[in-house]
């Protein structure tokens, strides 16, 4: 399954994947989690800010000045919801780190984390 969605002002058409264990079906919970995301994802995913700050605190030796276009470095891919209530993760690719990309972690509406991907768990 993929749902459109505007981040940082461009639309994106990306997979959604859950996390369920040997098979499971996807909860309840994960669904309602998931429709809240959606929901707020235009406010959620309106200001680039956070993760500009982060990039440039992450790898100074790579970018010196300021970030003028994001998707020069970071790429939305997939949305991903995780078995906690309320936490859904925005996979990313990262230009200087392609291997583990970058995840935007959001807990109940909030950006709570922004890290690279294999750091999600």
């Amino acid at each position: 399954m993929s749902r459109k969605l505007a981040v940082w002002g461009r639309q994106f058409n990306l997979q959604v994947g859950y996390d369920t264990y040997g098979g499971a079906e996807v909860t309840d919970a994960q669904k309602e989690t998931l429709k809240s995301f959606l929901e707020k994802a235009p406010e959620l995913l309106e200001d680039p800010a956070p993760v500009k700050k982060y990039l440039r605190k992450r790898d100074p030796d790579h970018i010196k000045e300021d970030i003028d276009n994001i998707f020069y470095y970071v790429i939305p891919k997939r949305i991903f919801v995780e078995q906690r209530k309320g936490v859904v993760d925005l996979m990313c690719d990262y230009r200087y780190d392609p291997e583990d990309g970058l995840a935007l972690m959001f807990e109940n509406g909030k950006l709570k984390k922004i890290c690279a991907e294999i750091e999600i768990g």
